[in-house]
């Protein structure tokens, strides 16, 4: 993907003296970076939806979004819905290039204008493919990446065919591409440095253009590794202080669950996205800084708790616990025989989604969760933060149930009693190795327990 340069504004005081009480506290601010989103080739008469979500600001300051044509086909009458929008519309009403820049601002500064360009082509003409390699990655020696050109597009609607080539790689490193023509291929990095890789598509008449996206490989310390996980700092460094051994098994764990999943950043749903009318929920909202904070940190200890030896001993000693009878029938996957076969069942359905959750926060206080096959996750606001007394990890431990009905676990039985708190069915099985009982998941569930994993693993 392209790279955008920024700069620093940095306005910095030096005295001779100590400061004084009246003195102003002068604080720095860094230009924001617009981002018009990627190019889109369009049949005429469609509806562009333009997006600028994926714009920045360093200091996470709001931004204000304005967008403007640099250029249309002759004799367009083109317009914004709101061009103060992070998601404006337009019409595409003629064949041709539109290119529509975007400027954002965080109150104080305002970034570079970036560009970009929807072709907009008649029905009774081949439109050219748009290839789309994905975002930029981060990675470290000996872990498989895997692409994604799923955004790739052909608005004829024509199949599209991939080829992902090694555009360029680091001195010494013989790695290759597995699935080059798949569109979600994978590389293993050999050696530090960066790793360029172009995907072009092809709709049975023609070539898009290249599009390439960079893997950045670095050495990387065990926290860095944690936090790449999704943990932040502090739980990072509490476990490699008191579980230094179960560290290193997750990290070297090639397999785990959640392994490639890309920044949570991207994936924080808002009540306008078609896909959140499942729930049924008119009080889901927006998504605050701090919740986000807050759930970040959830789904992070989940991530290393799904993947722990502790909880792997766990889920293997006591799998006859469950019972077939409350798997329901297809498409609901079937019980699992062991924690590999969970294991699988999770990373495939997790891969079918191209890595990506979508997760909702709902203002609604049932004290319930959903979630659906499809990576779709619904929480509430007040599952956030510290838990209620006797019960520090029952949200994570409820979260890390719903999951496993994101990847298609289900509870079936007409009597919600028969199973119910009941760890005779995955849900509830994985709700009480996390939360309650490792030793005992058919003990009566009491949150937060000493032999709850969570409370193993992170203490509070």
């Amino acid at each position: 993907m392209k790279r955008i340069l920024f700069f620093t504004v940095l306005f910095t005081l030096v005295f001779s003296c100590k400061k004084k009480n009246n003195e102003p506290v002068i604080h720095s601010n860094t230009t924001p970076i617009a981002n018009a989103g990627h190019p889109k080739s369009v049949l005429q008469g469609t509806t562009v939806t333009l997006d600028g979500s994926q714009s920045s600001d360093a200091e996470s300051q709001p931004l204000t979004y304005n967008w403007t044509f640099s250029s249309v086909p002759a004799g367009s009458v083109a317009s914004f819905s709101d061009a103060t929008s992070s998601h404006p519309t337009f019409v595409a009403d003629l064949e041709g290039d539109y290119v529509v820049s975007l400027v954002v601002s965080d109150g104080a500064l305002s970034s570079l204008p970036v560009s970009v360009t929807i072709t907009s082509t008649s029905s009774s003409n081949n439109a050219v493919p748009i290839a789309n390699a994905g975002a930029d990655k981060t990675s470290h020696a000996g872990n498989v990446v895997v692409l994604d050109g799923s955004l790739s597009h052909d608005s004829n609607g024509d199949p599209l065919t991939y080829n992902w080539t090694i555009v360029s790689q680091p001195a010494g490193s013989l790695a290759s591409l597995t699935g080059q023509t798949t569109v979600n291929p994978t590389i293993t990095p050999d050696v530090d440095g960066d790793y360029i890789i172009s995907l072009i598509v092809n709709d049975g008449s023609v070539n898009s253009l290249a599009d390439e996206v960079t893997i950045t490989v670095a050495s990387m310390s065990d926290v860095d590794q944690l936090i790449l996980m999704g943990l932040d700092a502090v739980d990072a460094n509490y476990l490699i202080t008191n579980h230094p051994a179960d560290v290193q098994a997750v990290l070297s764990d090639q397999d785990r669950i959640f392994n490639h999943m890309p920044s949570l950043d991207n994936m924080f749903g808002v009540p306008s996205d078609p896909s959140a009318a499942s729930f049924n929920d008119n009080l889901i909202t927006n998504w605050g800084d701090n919740d986000k904070t807050l759930f970040k940190k959830m789904f992070g200890r989940i991530a290393f708790v799904m993947n722990s030896p502790k909880f792997i001993q766990a889920f293997n000693a006591n799998i006859g616990l469950l019972n077939s009878a409350y798997q329901g029938n297809p498409p609901a996957v079937p019980y699992p025989a062991n924690y590999a076969e969970f294991r699988t069942v999770a990373n495939n359905a997790i891969q079918a989604g191209n890595f990506q959750y979508t997760f909702f926060v709902s203002n609604l206080a049932s004290g319930f969760a959903w979630g659906e096959v499809g990576l779709k996750l619904k929480i509430e606001a007040g599952m956030l933060g510290p838990g209620n007394p006797g019960a520090p990890h029952n949200p994570e431990a409820l979260v890390s149930h719903e999951l496993t009905h994101t990847w298609g676990y289900t509870h079936s039985s007409p009597n919600p009693a028969d199973y119910e708190l009941i760890p005779n069915n995955i849900p509830y099985y994985v709700q009480a190795i996390v939360g309650s009982s490792a030793v005992n998941p058919s003990d009566p569930m009491v949150w937060g327990t000493p032999e709850a994993l969570f409370t193993i693993y992170f203490g509070n």
